[in-house]
């Protein structure tokens, strides 16, 4: 999405022409790297970006074959970059860092140690599930190590964040926001998942069932949206009339939710994101968002105390839907791609 949305600058700026060319599997990538290999102007940089579920021997076996196809073509300085969208800070492909020049992850642990720690289900958060709440992960498991030699590979790329639909919202609620002491809706909670029985759930399906539970006490004061799945439009016309979402982890870390209820002009609260790096930043503590515990032991006291102090939260939206907008405006994208594709020594244009 990011590439199409800054197609324009890319070129301008960096000189970058981006073709996205969609493939269903690993045949179709390498017919499409042969022809492109063939035309009249080579590639500079190849980004490959494979299906979360693809065997990882089987995808290292096939950057390994595309080196070689590249090679083999006389291209050797054209720069192989993964691009891992997947949506934990964790990942099934990370052996796949010894046959490329870079790896692009959406988002990456700030304490890079971390992933020297040998996490049962490969996902700090599934664990913490787990020993918190006494989860049965069984087999679940969604990690691999980092080799060490090629750590220094592992990059923090961009998120979800970064569409069209959302700045185009941003531009439309600040024409027609709804003022705070006029939006019905105290707390949206729309989360989805809570229909299984607890046996039955995903892990991240039973963490949020119990950051709903977190919640209960407030429905006695304040007004809370159920939690089923609505309509598009019903979701955001929600979004739109509530003062407060409540945004915990799903499958990673970054929901769509986040960057939903900024462009919407709602607080955000969710459970607290400082072990991680992405853009765009939004979770800055208690200036774009609210953090709670991991728990949800303080959901209930932060999200009354915002509710009770219209002031505080007024200036954290503000704040949030600030940097959103700083970041779609400087053309943020286009400094991080030009960063990552001609190396740390880049520099962004003043």
């Amino acid at each position: 999405m990011p590439f199409a949305m800054y197609q324009r600058q890319l070129e301008a700026r960096l000189g970058f022409r981006i073709t996205n060319i969609p493939t269903r599997s690993p045949q179709d990538r390498t017919r499409a790297i042969a022809d492109a290999l063939a035309g009249d102007t080579p590639p500079s940089s190849i980004i490959t970006m494979p299906r979360w579920s693809e065997p990882v021997e089987d995808l290292c076996d096939w950057f390994a074959l595309t080196r070689a196809q590249i090679k083999e073509a006389g291209q050797a300085d054209i720069e192989l970059v993964m691009l891992d969208y997947y949506a934990p800070t964790c990942s099934p492909h990370f052996p796949a860092m010894a046959y490329v020049d870079r790896y692009i992850k959406r988002q990456v642990l700030a304490d890079r140690s971390q992933y020297n720690t040998a996490y049962r289900s490969g996902f700090v958060y599934a664990d913490f599930v787990a020993d918190t709440w006494g989860f049965d992960l069984a087999d679940w498991n969604f990690g691999s190590q980092i080799p060490p030699e090629h750590a220094h590979k592992l990059v923090a790329g961009w998120n979800l964040g970064i569409t069209p639909r959302y700045a185009a919202m941003l531009k439309w609620t600040r024409r027609v926001q709804i003022p705070w002491a006029l939006r019905p809706i105290d707390i949206h909670q729309r989360v989805g998942g809570m229909g299984k029985p607890e046996q039955k759930q995903e892990w991240y399906q039973f963490s949020r069932a119990k950051g709903i539970e977190a919640l209960e006490p407030l429905g006695a004061r304040y007004r809370l949206t159920p939690t089923e799945r609505v309509s598009a439009k019903k979701y955001f016309i929600e979004l739109c009339t509530s003062k407060v979402v409540f945004s915990p982890f799903g499958w990673g870390e970054v929901c769509f939710r986040d960057y939903e209820a900024i462009a919407c002009g709602a607080l955000l609260v969710k459970p607290d994101m400082s072990h991680l790096i992405t853009e765009p930043n939004i979770y800055i503590p208690h200036e774009t968002y609210v953090p709670i515990a991991w728990d949800y032991s303080d959901a209930k006291e932060q999200i009354d105390e915002y509710l009770s102090n219209p002031a505080k939260a007024k200036k954290i939206i503000n704040n949030a839907r600030h940097a959103l907008c700083e970041y779609y405006q400087s053309d943020r994208f286009v400094d991080t791609l030009g960063h990552h594709l001609f190396g740390q020594s880049y520099q962004a244009p003043s």
